[in-house]
């Protein structure tokens, strides 16, 4: 059997992404020996120390296919209309781009015929966990969305995992994604709270749509620390799409370090976008650190390493806040923007307990952020077991959901 991943991290520097995919596609090799899983990623990504059972579709190769028209990028409209023309007509479309020289010499053709050639030999496409269907990440949803519409139309059985939708707003978005989601043959969400709504509103199927929670949890409920720790775990995202700047990091990086002295709890830095280290560093400046040292955290199981060894989180990457859950540790999510509060309002609701979340636009956040904080702290021994036993049925939840397509898959019953 083969099988195509579309996945959300291509450069394999957020540590969230990465554990999906992993959890993806070990999942799926586990289920089914001999299968080869093909991963879309950028052609110079270390896929081989990432995920080293997995091929390689270059990206630069897969957006041939997906994003044909681009050449009439200064055009959306009627790069839309050729777009959708290339996905509808594919082989035609191949023979039309090898006849064109500008797109001959460019390489385009040869580019858009090795991403049909390898879309045809799969026997299903999947996409792996992420939080990228959402206004935030628009070519992000068309490209990934664009990948499925292709499988579909050549009859290719389609499933997404561990997703995360919204905030969705946007008009073409939302019809991009009513037009391949209702199609798939299992839609796996993260939480039940906006992801579910917005899957009914864009008309997919009760019977296909699941909520499962993150992939990532399997990785972390695994090597989790077999006692709950004493120290507390930063980090704070600094993002356009987080709405944190360096005035109020500072100001949430002070009230951190007086509850971690408060509790005499040693604060350890929890990076999970290590991109030139930018959540390293950006989390020890907002402590008053300016030059702190190369980031040592280099893959999933080290930053789950850290989380392990806390009483507390306060996070405000939500994949900080998965890797404590899924070991037992309490989170205090950080949110100043729409997609950050979807992404923590659907972790509280999966563990009503132990999550909670601060908005850090309220005039008062630091001193909620203190409260919840010691909230949390103290109730940690008392909560541990639940947010353990929370992680193994989201665990067990999302493993019979791969189990439930690939299984139908390999048994020729989705045609």
């Amino acid at each position: 059997m083969k099988v195509l991943f579309e996945q959300s991290g291509y450069s394999f520097q957020n540590l969230g992404d990465w554990a999906m995919l992993q959890v993806a596609v070990a999942r799926v090799q586990w289920a089914l020996p001999g299968t080869t899983c093909t991963v879309v990623a950028l052609h110079d990504a270390p896929l081989e120390r990432c995920v080293p059972s997995a091929r390689l579709l270059p990206l630069e190769t897969r957006d041939a296919l997906v994003f044909a028209g681009f050449l009439l990028g200064r055009y959306p409209r009627i790069a839309r209309v050729i777009r959708h023309f290339a996905r509808g007509q594919l082989r035609a479309f191949s023979s039309v781009l090898g006849k064109l020289d500008i797109v001959r010499r460019g390489g385009m053709a040869t580019l858009y015929a090795e991403a049909l050639a390898e879309m045809g030999a799969a026997d299903a496409v999947v996409s792996s966990g992420g939080g990228f269907i959402t206004d935030v990440f628009p070519g992000m949803v068309e490209g990934v969305l664009g990948t499925l519409e292709v499988a579909q139309r050549l009859g290719k059985p389609t499933a997404m995992f561990g997703q995360g939708l919204g905030p969705l707003d946007d008009a073409f978005l939302r019809h991009e994604a009513a037009s391949v989601l209702p199609r798939l043959q299992v839609l796996a969400l993260r939480e039940p709270l906006s992801s579910a709504r917005i899957a009914r509103s864009l008309g997919v199927p009760s019977d296909r749509l699941l909520v499962t929670g993150d992939d990532a949890t399997e990785l972390a409920f695994e090597l989790q620390s077999p006692n709950l720790g004493s120290g507390i775990a930063y980090n704070l995202r600094l993002a356009g799409y987080s709405g944190v700047d360096s005035h109020l990091s500072r100001q949430v990086g002070a009230s951190v370090a007086a509850f971690a002295e408060s509790v005499n709890s040693r604060l350890l830095v929890l990076p999970i976008d290590v991109a030139e280290g930018a959540d390293w560093e950006c989390t020890w400046r907002s402590l008053g650190v300016h030059e702190p040292g190369p980031c040592p955290v280099t893959k999933p199981e080290d930053a789950i390493q850290i989380a392990g060894q806390c009483r507390l989180t306060v996070t405000g990457s939500y994949h900080a806040g998965v890797f404590s859950l899924a070991q037992g540790v309490p989170v205090v999510g950080l949110v100043r923007s729409p997609y950050y509060a979807d992404k923590f309002r659907g972790l509280k609701a999966l563990y009503p307990d132990g999550c909670e979340w601060i908005d850090l636009s309220a005039p008062d956040a630091t001193k909620l952020l203190f409260e919840a904080m010691g909230r949390l702290f103290s109730s940690a021994p008392q909560v541990r077991q639940d947010l353990l036993d929370r992680s193994y049925d989201l665990v067990n939840r999302s493993r019979d959901a791969y189990a439930q397509f690939f299984l139908t898959v390999a048994d020729g019953a989705i045609r």
